[in-house]
């Protein structure tokens, strides 16, 4: 087996660790991105040298904008795919170090955009970033890019293909846990976890642990209601910010059958009590002191706000419940708010 080295396996977790992460639309103003499209991206003729310039000067693109961003996320991976194709059809000896490198290029570009791939592409990416691993685990000669595999799956994940996610944390997993290293089993274990968090939509989710007070949870305490399980932190301003909007909508609808659970995933458990006692909240919230709670453990929750909105059948019915979204799910599964005074 090939190792890969501690510097690769602690950048892999500070990767699962980016917590409090905002989602962003991707869709939104792709059309008007576009048409904002320069030569910044126009792959240029010439030999290899040129086009490792050229990918290394898109790589280094700074957006100073929205636009410029969504323009970077879907003309960057375009173009050094161009580039890349182009050094390898100049470069017949597929073993050479021009050859090996622009192929590393060209699979990291199809990783970053295989959210908006083709379903066929997609299972290719999966299955070629899994063959790189192979051959560096076998001594290949190859690199245990272990932040591909991540990037695959949470990119198909975004892009709404949960299945295909879900395929990936799984292949990936087998793989690592066959190589019985014990850093490799750690991530494999995690992989597991996200693959079941991917599927929840339509399924049940289970919530264990203790109360902030220290009390067992009582999940089934909860049948029969529409219950938001909000897993959040007092360090993470998207989370804060978004909780004016949890209690309005449990002001609004707690009489018919709404409830709220907090899973804080605070390491300060004294930063945790102070802030909930300054907020008083009306509803129950889940901390395990001195380690992970068990549930976002379960379900490895590597980015918050996360807000999964459960009906009354114990269903997941939306895995972003947050803003505008949770009202409208809200009034879907229990009505038209009453107006108050």
């Amino acid at each position: 087996m090939m190792p890969f080295t501690i510097r690769q396996f602690f950048a892999f977790l500070f990767l699962l660790g980016s917590l409090c992460l905002p989602a962003i639309n991707l869709a939104d103003d792709s059309a008007k991105a576009a048409s904002k499209s320069t030569d910044l991206y126009s792959v240029p003729e010439g030999n290899a040298e040129t086009l490792f310039a050229f990918i290394e000067k898109v790589q280094k693109i700074t957006p100073k904008s929205r636009e410029e961003y969504l323009q970077k996320i879907r003309q960057s991976p375009e173009a050094i795919k161009a580039a890349a194709k182009k050094i390898m059809a100049a470069e017949s000896n597929n073993k050479s170090d021009v050859h090996k490198r622009a192929a590393g290029l060209l699979l990291q570009a199809r990783v970053d955009s295989v959210g908006w791939a083709d379903t066929q592409e997609q299972r290719r990416v999966i299955d070629d970033v899994r063959a790189t691993y192979i051959s560096a685990l076998q001594g290949g000669g190859g690199v245990l890019n272990i932040a591909q595999s991540a990037t695959v799956a949470q990119n198909l994940d975004r892009a709404g293909k949960s299945q295909l996610a879900a395929d990936a944390y799984q292949k990936y997993a087998d793989l690592f846990l066959k190589t019985g290293h014990p850093q490799l089993t750690q991530i494999a274990k995690s992989y597991q976890a996200s693959g079941r968090r991917v599927q929840l939509l339509g399924k049940s989710i289970e919530v264990t642990g203790r109360t902030i007070d220290g009390k067992a949870f009582d999940w089934k305490a909860y049948r029969g209601k529409v219950v938001l399980v909000d897993f959040w932190a007092t360090w993470c301003g998207p989370c804060r910010a978004e909780l004016p909007n949890i209690r309005k909508q449990y002001d609004l609808y707690h009489d018919r059958g709404f409830e709220v659970v907090g899973i804080s995933i605070d390491r300060s458990r004294e930063a945790l009590e102070k802030f909930i006692a300054a907020e008083k909240f009306p509803w129950t919230n889940l901390h395990t002191k001195g380690a992970r709670q068990p549930t976002a453990a379960y379900y490895n929750i590597d980015a918050i706000p996360a807000a999964y909105l459960i009906d009354k059948k114990g269903k997941v019915v939306s895995r972003n419940a947050r803003g505008a979204i949770l009202s409208q799910e809200l009034e879907k599964l229990l009505g038209t708010a009453p107006k108050r005074p």
